[in-house]
């Protein structure tokens, strides 16, 4: 089996594969320190309590963007698993795709697996919406290559922005509304920040669609979406042709088999 794990800035996942089957996973927070004795601690007794025999991982890769997380997950893996994980980003790795930017070492590698999963699973050229911390768009073109990306505050963070900066607007959580324009401060807050970023993310698709086409008319380009805050704006726009909630996980698992 497979231990997959994707650091992200606000949560890490740890999924278990057999062969391409997901067979569990679980979620902690980012900010969570913990030693690979206490990540083993937390992780080992999940597996127990979904029947997954933690003795038969084999293998695992990391994907992290957190630097101070990967040494703790890094230790995990060999001191609690028996082996020395894949890490995204440290040696050369076939990822089954090129790279047309400038510097693809910059690339971070929660996008790189998400394309790499996304030209698998739904085939270039593709856009892949990715909302998480951040909201990104990346470009998968004709040939099935990165071809770079668009980055965005994530909604939290522009609701965190926006009240953090205003002395006078309370703290709220963002929520969907349904009218635009709201009657009390909290729906006022909520529904300019909702429908604005909707407004921000269709934008960032439709331009990215027309420049694109531009050079390739002939093309037929899909959209993926993917990440913790896309699966509560899909309903809201016609825009996205897909959602796969574990796109990354699953480009973990296509690069690890292509790494085996």
């Amino acid at each position: 089996m497979l231990l997959a794990i994707d650091a992200g800035n606000t949560n890490v996942e740890f999924a278990v594969f057999e062969k391409k089957h997901l067979v569990a996973q679980w979620r902690a927070g980012s900010s969570m320190k913990r030693t690979p004795d206490e990540w083993a601690s937390w992780l080992i007794s999940l597996m127990q309590l979904a029947k997954v025999d933690h003795t038969k991982v084999r293998q695992s890769i990391i994907s992290c963007v957190v630097p101070n997380l990967l040494m703790d997950l890094t230790g995990l893996c060999s001191q609690h698993f028996g082996h020395e994980p894949i890490v995204m980003g440290q040696g050369k790795l076939e990822l089954g795709l090129g790279s047309d930017v400038v510097d693809p070492d910059d690339v971070g590698s929660d996008l790189m697996t998400a394309c790499v999963a996304a030209k698998q699973l739904f085939g270039a050229p593709a856009l892949i919406l990715d909302m998480g911390t951040a909201t990104t768009l990346s470009l998968l073109d004709q040939n099935g290559n990165f071809a770079g990306v668009a980055i965005a505050p994530g909604l939290n963070l522009s609701l965190e922005a926006l009240t953090g900066g205003a002395a006078r607007l309370p703290q709220v959580s963002w929520a969907r509304t349904e009218k635009v324009i709201g009657t009390t401060t909290l729906s006022a807050i909520q529904g300019g920040v909702y429908w604005g970023y909707m407004g921000l993310i269709e934008n960032l698709i439709v331009r990215a669609k027309e420049q694109f086409l531009d050079m390739h008319p002939e093309a037929e380009i899909k959209v993926i979406a993917t990440g913790g805050l896309a699966r509560y704006v899909v309903e809201d726009t016609k825009l996205i042709d897909h959602y796969d909630p574990d796109l990354g996980l699953k480009g973990l698992q296509i690069i690890a088999e292509l790494n085996k």
